[in-house]
């Protein structure tokens, strides 16, 4: 398949268009489809989006029935009886992850206002509540208090609070995939990234030789800490957010560690876990998948993994950012030169992309996925060099001098991933792929900051499963409104289409 090629300006040689072949071709625009003003939920307010995750059956069946339990458990006790439901309890929380509040407190402040009396009427809180002792009202009536919401928070249990969300969110992918066929072609071509979530408390600090140096401080046990020397995205305490995500910012596969542990690492975790159990499944078996990462993952390893579960990687050496420490490594890897083993005439540079020795070569892509897993192939041709095909996984580097050999079985732990990539720092359609996932990527990084609040300053997080239970949370959101925008979108054109020429006209 091939994209449509622009117009050259007069004076220029035409521009070639671009043949993706079995790789997915990325859309032109791009919308979330959970935007506050993407239609048909242009209009809705808080209360409603909430009241739209909540009438989900999933929703229902995840959560709701554990409410139920909840609830059931606590009849029969002496003393009065409660004055709010387990389910009543966690609408106002879900409230408060819509609205992107950082605290119940401002939740419920909001839910007492002018702007949420719908809210209070869809969860069932406009009604006056018998109150027990001497408490005085200072907000309306039929909303919980914190102490409420803490009480309920104690019964859910934070373990099995964290299990049902993943649970409701990981279902929630799984129908988006199976029911809309966009949504499949949309995760064809994924980004991932990870994310800071920064917490108030004191993480473990470790020396250069793996020793504890502040036992005595800690206050956040399984958290992570980077020195503040780092880039601010990445230093300070807390906890790494790695998402998989499509090109539209909504979340396919994820993972939390320590904020320290190497990002590659859980990347390849998430894909060799989360992804392969969840997403691969009800995917096309046969269809070339594309994941792009910045220089992070950049790991034999996590090449190695993508491949096995149908991934075509794309994680460049150099970074593309226009820094001049960047433009450097660039220069620098542009005139770097290995010999390959068996082509005299062919040589590949520190970008490991490949060129012949007159310089009028042509490459091609040859990519393929044959039981679930992505075989990766460059192929060169020369009038005067001759021809070349590198299959990525078979080769090697060796050194004096500088090469590239084949892999014996005995060789294959110092296998080279990158090396018969055809998504090189320099290719176009690498190029394209990349603008898309910085630009729609750091548009899903900014929802979770701004719209959602989940990644907005420090959280008072001490432990990863309540870190792992908001993250849960949001994504259920994310999902829960993408599918109920299809589906009124698609209910919509449906209705357009069956209505009488006379009738549209009207």
């Amino acid at each position: 398949m091939a994209s449509r090629g622009r117009k050259s300006a007069p004076g220029k040689p035409p521009r070639r268009r671009l043949r993706y072949g079995p790789l997915p071709v990325p859309a032109e625009t791009i919308e979330a489809p959970y935007g506050r003003g993407r239609e048909p939920l242009a209009g809705l307010s808080c209360g409603q989006l909430t009241q739209v995750v909540a009438d989900s059956d999933a929703f229902k069946e995840e959560i709701a029935t554990v409410c139920q339990k909840l609830d059931a458990a606590r009849q029969g006790r002496r003393g009065p009886a409660p004055a709010y439901t387990a389910l009543e309890c966690e609408l106002v929380l879900l409230y408060q992850r819509v609205c992107g509040l950082r605290s119940y407190k401002e939740a419920r402040d909001r839910l007492a206002g002018d702007r949420a009396r719908d809210a209070r009427q869809l969860f069932g809180l406009d009604r006056a509540r018998q109150l027990h002792g001497q408490r005085k009202l200072t907000l309306t009536a039929g909303i919980p208090s914190e102490a409420t919401i803490s009480r309920h928070r104690k019964r859910f249990g934070e373990r099995r609070r964290r299990g049902a969300y993943e649970r409701l969110a990981r279902r929630l992918v799984r129908e988006h995939l199976i029911e809309f066929p966009e949504m499949r072609q949309e995760a064809r071509l994924t980004g991932i990234d990870g994310s800071k979530i920064a917490t108030h408390y004191t993480c473990p600090k470790y020396d250069r030789d793996g020793k504890l140096v502040n036992a005595k401080k800690v206050t956040c046990r399984d958290g992570g800490f980077v020195p503040w020397h780092a880039v601010e995205e990445k230093s300070g305490n807390g906890y790494n957010l790695v998402t998989q995500h499509t090109m539209s910012g909504l979340p396919l596969s994820w993972g939390i560690g320590r904020l320290h542990e190497s990002e590659a690492e859980l990347g390849r975790q998430v894909v060799d876990g989360d992804y392969r159990r969840n997403v691969q499944p009800h995917l096309e078996s046969d269809a070339v998948h594309v994941i792009v990462g910045d220089a992070a993952y950049h790991s034999h390893s996590f090449r190695l993994t993508a491949r096995q579960v149908g991934l075509v990687e794309q994680a460049h050496y150099v970074s593309h950012a226009k820094i001049e420490r960047a433009r450097k490594s660039e220069a620098k890897a542009n005139k770097v030169s290995f010999a390959i083993e068996g082509y005299p005439n062919w040589m590949v540079n520190g970008h490991y992309e490949l060129r012949c020795k007159c310089g009028h070569s042509q490459l091609s892509k040859a990519l393929s996925v044959s039981g679930g897993k992505a075989t990766v192939r460059t192929e060169g041709r020369c009038k005067n060099c001759g021809s070349i095909s590198i299959t990525s996984g078979r080769w090697r580097k060796a050194q004096n001098p500088q090469r590239f050999v084949r892999c014996l079985p005995a060789d294959r732990d110092q296998t080279d991933w990158a090396f018969g990539n055809p998504l090189t720092f320099h290719d176009q359609i690498a190029t394209i792929y990349g603008h898309k996932r910085f630009g729609h990527g750091e548009g899903l990084h900014g929802a979770l900051v701004t719209r959602f609040g989940l990644l907005k300053g420090k959280r008072w997080f001490r432990r990863i499963d309540q870190a792992r239970t908001d993250v849960a949370v949001v994504y259920s959101v994310m999902h829960a409104l993408a599918i109920e925008q299809r589906r009124r979108a698609a209910a919509g054109a449906a209705s357009a289409a069956s209505d009488p020429p006379t009738a549209q006209a009207a």
